[in-house]
């Protein structure tokens, strides 16, 4: 019988413990900082339960998110990275940003809200836009305004920065690699048959995924730098407006190449849908410092065409 009631006694906790995090608000699972990258990871887990069992959009970012962050954990694991502690430090900082973003704006605090985050969580009301769009908004969000602040806040000068250079493009390749798992979460999540990925859209739409979030992370380090090199908090306050800013721009654009992001597997995208969705792609590119214009665009996606 004792063991018998052991059983049950766990068996109750655990009950009870679930119940407690299934009732928990996203204003509680954020409210706690994070120290570790346990922490990040118990979180997110938590805040991605919650976002799946209210049907909420922003769920997919979470998933990938997750999946990344191990994917650079594993990495740091395996000894494939120099700074270690810099590494660690600043993905639990990186993490930070988007918990202290989500806890905001369950507060309605909008005044401390960073405006591309507003943005992102606003669209992800809007089921007019597919989940990949979605999932590129949060991206945008999170390198593109997160990732220079985060960088920029764990040196103290331009000449400490360079030492973490070498590990922060190391893990480019990283990012390469995983862009197809990435995309095969966005389908089942939108629950598309897997399909060939040699299909001229699905490679299109890696390279393109691909080369943008290589050249945000470029763009990051870039504004990391800059922020990094000011002498005057005020200077700084300034930039970061302009990087919101800038973020947003961007976002309106991504917005613009939902036709061609939220195609389903192995559809070619529609000859009436070409000419704006290479406008829109070219004016991401441009805003980013890639050339890119859309003759090039099109005709490059012309050719996979006719080979397939």
């Amino acid at each position: 019988m004792t063991g018998l009631f052991q059983k049950l006694v766990i068996i109750s906790l655990w009950i009870g413990f679930s119940n407690a995090v299934l009732g928990q608000s996203l204003i509680d699972l954020s409210s706690q900082k994070y120290e570790t990258l346990q922490d990040v990871y118990q979180s997110f887990q938590s805040i991605d339960s919650h976002y799946v069992r209210h049907h909420d959009r922003r769920h997919l970012f979470v998933k990938v998110y997750l999946r990344i962050t191990r994917s650079i954990d594993n990495l740091i694991l395996e000894g494939e990275v120099h700074e270690k502690q810099w590494l660690e430090e600043a993905m639990i900082s990186f993490a930070e940003e988007y918990r202290k973003a989500l806890l905001k704006f369950e507060l309605k605090n909008n005044s401390l809200l960073p405006l591309p985050w507003k943005f992102d969580f606003d669209q992800a009301k809007n089921l007019n836009w597919g989940l990949s769009t979605q999932l590129l908004l949060s991206l945008n969000s999170h390198i593109l305004h997160d990732l220079p602040i985060v960088v920029s806040r764990s040196s103290s000068s331009l000449s400490e920065l360079s030492r973490y250079e070498e590990d922060y493009f190391k893990l480019n390749k990283m990012f390469k690699n995983i862009i197809p798992e990435l995309f095969n979460i966005v389908y089942k999540e939108s629950h598309f048959r897997s399909t060939s990925f040699f299909h001229p859209s699905e490679i299109i739409k890696r390279e393109v995924v691909k080369r943008l979030v290589l050249n945000m992370r470029k763009v990051a380090w870039e504004r990391a730098s800059k922020l990094t090199s000011f002498k005057s908090n005020q200077d700084r306050v300034r930039f970061i407006k302009e990087i919101s800013e800038h973020t947003v721009y961007l976002d309106t654009l991504v917005l613009e190449l939902d036709p061609f992001l939220s195609l389903p597997p192995g559809v070619l995208l529609p000859q009436n849908l070409r000419e704006s969705t290479w406008r829109a792609l070219s004016k991401i590119y441009e805003a980013i410092g890639v050339h890119a214009p859309e003759a090039e665009l099109e005709r490059d996606y012309a050719n996979l065409v006719n080979q397939f």
